[in-house]
């Protein structure tokens, strides 16, 4: 190739690189013109949210949502729509600020409305008043999955998520939120100024009226202007006239406008007047609108030519110092007078007044001995106390939002109080119904002795067992043979023979501790040394002997006497055994001997066996049932109703439901709910 043609060919690259050139250019600067990036306008929104939140020393407690409104003007944010603004989280006092912008040119990052498998239905941010349902519009596929949607809105004021998760073939493969806001009344009223829904909002920053002296000049001090759907409008707003002529005696009027998208127009007027003279006056307002339910406004006038005060009930003060108290929120206009006839207006705007109880809600867990209440509740000022009301018993305001009683409770209220002395109402606490949690071996072992007497005549059979060692007897003599051996029935058992046993000796009056049969109509018991067939023994058959010659007439032949020997409770004879009359005294029959015949009930227990049912008792000693006075009840150990043994919990169900999972707990739940004035606790003597 010649040099000419080389030549050539750079021309024609050169030709072409030109015309690449403007193009790249055109492509700089059409990206350069989307203003301020998201991450900036992200970063703008959460200083401004903590600024806001400092300003007012808002207590943030769980999520607050936070509209754009409220804020100052955001660049970047003119066309933003109601529902944008910034939800703030606080995490053990750390404030997390996430905002939401759904703007004509900025998509939020933070909650997407659209995903690669499904998309939402609505806007990913949906604010509601309390009282209002949420409808979840939901969503649509984009591609095949399954999607399960998680999270629920509920009715108390705070912020609520919606998760919609995308599967596909069980692999979670997207998940889009939600935000659900519920505000205490109408959300509108959480922005800051707004009026009314369809027009827009403006506002007159310093005076309306405007006194100068000729040739004075006159500095605008400017306007806000917000609308419920447009945002922050105040780059809309139109001045008219833009000029004012101080030259001359008189007066003008600038009018300000401002348009919003629905086409509404609000507009706002700022008269001026032009004097010769005017006193020399300086106008000191301030506020004292502390965290206070009223707020008290000081009018300070220094200066010469000083008249009057005009205050907003319309009386008048020539003091120079003037104070005003007022107890709610609104516009307070105090018109200054000078001697010359020329009066000024301050406007005093108070916002700070908080006439609004706190909001909670409470829950009660209720054992069937204590009952212990947990409160969340949210003032924008601050909670200064609760009182809680159980069973109509009131207690004074204190600061935790945690509080339990030692009382089985049917109702549970509470009350809030925030910093300024505002109450709410008495507000039910939903109400959880618990087992006591009964730990092995918490209460400890007794030191009661039982004395066991036959039951004829009251004949000494042990004397002096101690009272975990006489309810394996008891255990033994009730439940055997075929005792069913499910670990959480015998310790339910236990507890409540603990409980009929103490009751029928007599321990809770404080007397002396009374004799106790061994029959159906007391306590059955067998000495686990011996075995239950003692009951069967020539001994046994005796004392009953002794017992019916003590009366000048015998009440029982020999016969009767071996029946009730060779019996055990709720059964027919036990054996064929023959028994001899000893007592010279005995009239009719000289021996008696039993009429059934039947393999011999238990012998002595097992090492093993005891040692098991010793473990069970040593796990729920000193564990007893009380009653509605505080003493140890009067309970069917069978775990029965006390009038009748059709109850579902007498021992062939009571054994049922424990062989299905069902622990002590709730056995003894099942029960002390059939008598609410019942409760399981730890014995202790008086």
């Amino acid at each position: 190739m010649d040099t000419s043609e080389r030549i050539e060919d750079l021309k024609k690259y050169l030709k072409y690189g030109l015309l690449i050139i403007p193009i790249i250019i055109i492509i700089i600067v059409l990206k350069g013109c989307g203003g301020k990036s998201y991450s900036a306008l992200e970063n703008s929104v959460k200083e401004e949210v903590l600024s806001y939140i400092k300003e007012r020393n808002l207590n943030i407690v769980g999520e607050q949502y936070i509209e754009l409104s409220m804020l100052n003007e955001i660049e970047g944010t003119e066309l933003c729509s109601v529902s944008s603004g910034a939800i703030v989280k606080n995490e053990n006092g750390n404030l997390v600020v996430t905002p939401y912008l759904d703007c004509q040119d900025y998509k939020s990052e933070s909650l997407k409305s659209s995903g690669k498998y499904i998309e939402l239905n609505g806007d990913a941010i949906v604010l509601l008043n309390r009282g209002e349902v949420f409808n979840d519009p939901l969503y649509v596929l984009k591609k095949d999955s399954n999607v399960e949607v998680d999270g629920a809105v509920g009715s108390a004021v705070g912020v609520y998520t919606i998760k919609y998760m995308a599967y596909v073939n069980n692999d979670l493969k997207e998940t889009l939120y939600r935000k659900v806001i519920v505000t205490a009344g109408d959300h509108t009223k959480t922005i800051s100024g707004i009026e009314n829904l369809d027009y827009p909002t403006l506002t007159l920053n310093g005076d309306t009226e405007i006194i100068l002296v000729r040739g004075e000049k006159y500095k605008e001090a400017g306007y806000t202007a917000i609308d419920y759907t447009d945002g922050k409008i105040g780059r809309r707003v139109k001045v008219d006239p833009e000029v004012i002529d101080t030259s001359k005696i008189g007066s003008y009027d600038v009018i300000y406008s401002v348009t919003n998208s629905k086409g509404n127009t609000a507009i706002k007027k700022r008269h001026i007047t032009i004097v010769a003279r005017k006193a020399n006056l300086d106008v000191d307002v301030r506020v004292d609108e502390n965290i206070t339910n009223k707020a008290t406004i000081t009018i300070t006038v220094a200066g010469e030519g000083y008249e009057s005060t005009e205050l907003p009930d319309h009386t008048n003060s020539i003091k120079r110092v003037t104070t005003y108290a007022v107890k709610s929120n609104g516009r307070y206009p105090f018109v200054i007078k000078d001697v010359y006839g020329n009066s000024i207006t301050k406007e005093v705007t108070i916002e700070n007044i908080d006439n609004t109880p706190p909001i909670g809600k409470c829950k009660a867990v209720v054992t069937s001995s204590s009952t212990t209440v947990t409160v969340e509740a949210s003032d924008n000022k601050g909670i200064s106390g609760y009182s809680y009301i159980i069973d109509n018993k009131k207690t004074e305001y204190m600061d935790s939002n945690t509080y339990e009683e030692s009382v089985s409770a049917s109702s549970v209220y509470v009350r809030i109080k925030d910093v300024v002395g505002n109450e709410t109402a008495m507000i039910p606490c939903q109400t959880e119904k618990k087992t006591t949690n009964i730990i092995a071996g918490a209460c400890g072992e007794s030191d009661i002795y039982i004395t066991i007497n036959t039951c004829y005549g009251n004949k000494l059979i042990r004397k002096d067992v101690p009272l975990e060692e006489y309810l394996l007897g008891v255990l033994y003599g009730e439940e055997a043979p075929g005792m069913n051996d499910s670990v959480e029935y015998i310790k339910t058992f236990l507890i409540f023979a603990r409980s009929y046993t103490l009751n029928r000796i007599g321990y809770w009056s404080g007397g002396a501790i009374k004799p106790i049969k061994s029959c159906s109509s007391d306590q059955n018991w067998c000495d686990v040394d011996m075995g239950c067939y003692r009951d069967q023994t020539q001994e046994m058959f005796d004392l009953c002997i002794d017992y019916a010659v003590s009366y000048p007439r015998p009440t029982y032949t020999a016969q009767t006497c071996a029946d009730r020997v060779t019996t055990f409770p709720g059964s027919a004879n036990v054996s064929n055994k023959t028994f001899y009359v000893h007592n010279s005294g005995w009239w009719g029959d000289s021996s008696a001997t039993s009429t059934h015949t039947r393999s011999s009930w238990h012998g002595p227990v097992t090492e093993e066996k005891k040692a098991f049912y010793l473990k069970l008792i040593e796990e729920t000693a000193g564990l007893i049932i009380y009653d509605s006075s505080g003493s140890p009840a009067y309970v069917n150990y069978y775990l029965c109703d006390d009038t009748s043994k059709e109850s579902t919990l007498c021992p062939n169900t009571a054994e049922k439901l424990a062989n299905q999972g069902y622990s002590m707990n709730q056995l003894i739940e099942a029960y002390t709910q059939k008598y609410p004035g019942r409760t399981v606790g730890c014995y202790k003597k008086n």
